[in-house]
């Protein structure tokens, strides 16, 4: 494994449009609520140009189970393998059956929602990491994440990977005294936060980017800033 060169991917570039998010709330129910067989061509237009330059897409998703999900997680993960790109899901879990963070206790709704995408996930060909979104400001410690890992099953322990925003990135320097056996994927955009907490585990994918550029060139060499700070040993994301 490791190598990875990973874009965050949530909309096609061709079908951005503000009704998900004033709809149902954020982009990422398009996964839920469209028909993505209706957007192949964009979708697939984007894959190639990513394949240029990428060997992993991070496909942004919520945790659901409306009629149209499973088929358009189908699609994506078609598309991804045709053009050689391995997926990252990163699975919000959302609210669908209960308080998001549910999905952390074995046989609440919420929980079995999570383990019903992520086996669904776990048969599609392109799938690579399902990376599991944790956080809050109440709670953020490392024993959540290795009592989930725990109690998952056997087949989908090795798919699994904890995923950490900015805010709760000290949640990685109490994982890394623990050596966790799972991918730790660490969203962290200021250049102090990539100097103090990237390159703390063995097992960590930094993700990282730059916003309010005024155009390609400018956005370049902050990217570029970035990644010089940035120490991960499974890859990079941007």
């Amino acid at each position: 494994s490791g190598g990875a060169r990973a874009i965050v991917y949530i909309l096609p570039s061709r079908a951005c449009a503000p009704v998900w998010r004033e709809r149902y709330g954020d982009r990422i129910y398009f996964y839920a609520y469209a028909n993505v067989s209706e957007y192949r061509g964009a979708v697939e237009e984007d894959f190639e140009a990513i394949s240029l330059v990428y060997n992993t897409v991070v496909v942004v998703v919520p945790a659901e189970d409306t009629p149209l999900y499973f088929s358009n997680l189908r699609v994506v993960d078609e598309l991804a393998s045709r053009h050689g790109l391995r997926v990252m899901w990163a699975l919000l879990p959302r609210w669908k059956y209960g308080p998001e963070e549910d999905y952390l206790k074995p046989g609440t709704r919420m929980n079995q929602l999570v383990l019903q995408v992520m086996g669904f996930l776990s048969g599609l060909n392109s799938t690579w990491r399902i990376a599991m979104w944790y956080g809050w400001e109440h709670r953020a410690n490392a024993s959540d994440l290795l009592s989930f890992y725990s109690a998952l099953p056997d087949p989908l322990k090795p798919l699994y990977a904890a995923w950490i925003d900015q805010p709760y990135a000290e949640v990685v320097r109490d994982l890394a005294g623990r050596n966790p056996p799972f991918l730790v994927v660490t969203e962290l955009y200021s250049e102090e936060a990539l100097i103090r907490y990237s390159g703390l585990l063995q097992r960590q994918l930094v993700v990282t980017g730059y916003q309010g550029a005024s155009g390609p060139e400018e956005w370049l060499r902050g990217v570029t800033r970035k990644l010089g700070l940035a120490r991960g040993g499974e890859g990079i994301g941007i």
